[in-house]
């Protein structure tokens, strides 16, 4: 994989992260301001399913990630695109899908 597709493959997981995390944080009283989460704030673990060709960009990635932001814990699993469809559809939890072909993303 090229520098420039780790590059966005690499923004895309730190987007999905801050906003899975995000999601994760108790509701505030309506009266105070919601705070918004930065990296130093990044704590949990985020679950990517990514297609069985993509393993060594997906470990590099999520070790830098886990780097960054020590509270994370990126949960990897690999296998072929149709496979990890199969296992999404029927419940096994993906915050993050990275298919090697355009087919199994819609």
């Amino acid at each position: 994989m090229n520098t420039r597709s780790s590059r966005i493959v690499g923004a895309l997981i730190t987007a999905v992260a801050v906003v899975g995390l995000a999601g994760c944080a108790g509701a505030a009283p309506a009266a105070s301001p919601t705070p918004t989460p930065t990296a130093d704030s990044l704590e949990g673990s985020i679950t990517v399913f990514a297609a069985a060709s993509l393993k060594g960009t997906f470990t590099e990635l999520a070790e830098q990630f886990e780097s960054a932001h020590p509270g994370t814990t990126v949960e990897l699993n690999f296998a072929g695109s149709a496979d990890l469809v199969t296992q999404i559809t029927e419940g096994a939890p993906a915050d993050v899908f990275a298919s090697a072909d355009e087919k199994n993303m819609s």
